[in-house]
């Protein structure tokens, strides 16, 4: 199987972060791909013939075989590819999974802010356990640009999908859990600039993100609601 002449079709969501993952990977090993993005509180009813879980991404080789979750998707991806956005060493490599699994649990807090804390004090609560999470990574960057000296990886992939919420939760929070994290300010800020994490949103993405985070019915949603009615009424 040659990436350079299949091209693929990926099912997702513009606001996704697992199938932003996918896509910086494809755009990273230089695979053609087509996307196509679904509503998801209104699903097509092709999904389920894709994948039992209806969720995204899925990524469609060919009739026979269609993969689903995230993990599997980028996993073949970087297989199917020349080089590999892992670590060569397998004891690095399984290191840089061990923290790609931290980051899920960092994604866990930031779903719990936005759909589940209703009051103030939860979603303090769930902050504060954010900012704890990110001081234990901040002492885990050991590069000057990446996570890791030796260049560019899926791990970097990962929290550059991740570091995209903060700029929606920086409208609606008093406090910078990134304050005294000097190495991952370096560190977003170069997951910024890439190329790839750029085109794998839409441009409007954090105005897209915030009106979403504004209907769930959570402490951040009314925070946000109120924050862009005042900015229309300015």
């Amino acid at each position: 199987m040659d990436p350079n002449t299949e091209r693929y079709h990926i099912i997702g969501h513009s606001l996704c972060p697992y199938v932003q993952r996918a896509v910086i990977v494809m755009a990273e090993h230089g695979i053609a791909y087509d996307r196509i993005d679904i509503d998801l509180d209104d699903k097509p009813h092709w999904l389920t013939s894709l994948s039992p879980t209806k969720k995204v991404p899925i990524l469609i080789i060919s009739e026979k075989h269609v993969l689903f979750e995230s993990n599997v998707i980028t996993e073949f991806l970087d297989e199917i590819s020349l080089s590999s956005l892992h670590p060569v060493d397998i004891a690095e490599k399984a290191y840089h999974r061990s923290w790609i699994e931290f980051g899920t649990q960092i994604l866990d807090c930031i779903a719990r802010i936005i759909y589940r804390d209703r009051l103030l004090e939860d979603f303090e609560l769930t902050l504060a356990e954010i900012t704890k999470m990110l001081h234990l990574l901040e002492a885990r960057v050991s590069g000057k640009t990446y996570f890791s000296p030796l260049g560019f990886h899926l791990i970097d992939i990962v929290y550059s999908t991740i570091f995209r919420y903060f700029n929606a939760l920086a409208l609606i929070s008093k406090s910078d859990p990134f304050q005294d994290l000097p190495k991952i300010r370096r560190w977003r800020r170069a997951l910024q600039a890439r190329n790839s994490v750029q085109d794998a949103v839409p441009p409007n993405y954090d105005d897209l993100l915030a009106t979403f985070i504004a209907k769930q019915g959570s402490h951040a949603s009314n925070q946000l609601q109120s924050r862009m009615s005042y900015d229309k009424s300015k």
